[in-house]
């Protein structure tokens, strides 16, 4: 531990844990999305390599027992972003949706327990969750879980989106202009709390 910030390699160990999940089967999708959380929210904290936080993803499948379940595609990155393969779609399981966190920043932003909405921005959750069609999910820094509808419509209307000022978005881009607002029809809180799972 350096300048008081955790040692990348040991969070690098501590996600070995998913080789062991990989093979776990649930029955209900809620059941997947609280364990892959419970895994992966504590490592999105501060590291050497890391200092705001990291992003964490993965895609999630149900197989022909209809059970669900992750596997090992989650990749760390960057407090920004996660870098997610196109899901396969094998015989045996298809994708259902995708997970990620947001980091867990020294400095939190308030745009961290949101969706982001851009549609321009190949790499936002709206635009991300529409190309796939798939729902997304997202694990926000304070343990709510979030779900977003994958029919989202391409032209978000105005009362579903929440303002988001330059300073505000760690991009600096001017294309971001808003996030998601919780209270879209779109979004729903899927768990409450990942350390008190609530509905």
């Amino acid at each position: 531990m350096a300048n008081g910030l955790i040692d990348d390699g040991v969070v690098r160990r501590q996600t070995w844990v998913s080789l062991y999940t990989q093979n776990y089967r649930f029955n209900i999708l809620e059941d997947a999305v609280l364990t892959w959380s419970l895994m992966y929210h504590p490592l999105s904290v501060p590291t050497q390599r890391f200092t705001d936080g990291s992003e964490w993803a993965a895609w999630i499948y149900r197989n022909s027992t209809g059970q669900y379940f992750f596997v090992t595609e989650t990749v760390q990155r960057f407090a920004d972003g996660a870098y997610l393969p196109p899901p396969d779609n094998f015989r045996h399981r298809v994708p259902v949706g995708w997970v990620h966190t947001h980091p867990r920043r020294s400095q939190a932003l308030w745009t961290d327990e949101f969706f982001s909405a851009s549609v321009l921005r190949a790499g936002s959750d709206y635009k991300f969750t529409n190309d796939f069609g798939f729902q997304g999910f997202l694990v926000t820094p304070s343990g709510v879980v979030r779900r977003l509808a994958g029919n989202v419509p391409q032209h978000l209307p105005e009362s579903d989106r929440v303002p988001v000022r330059y300073e505000d978005w760690l991009f600096g881009s001017d294309t971001e202009g808003f996030v998601f607002s919780n209270e879209s029809k779109y979004v729903t809180t899927y768990i409450e709390n990942i350390y008190n799972r609530g509905r």
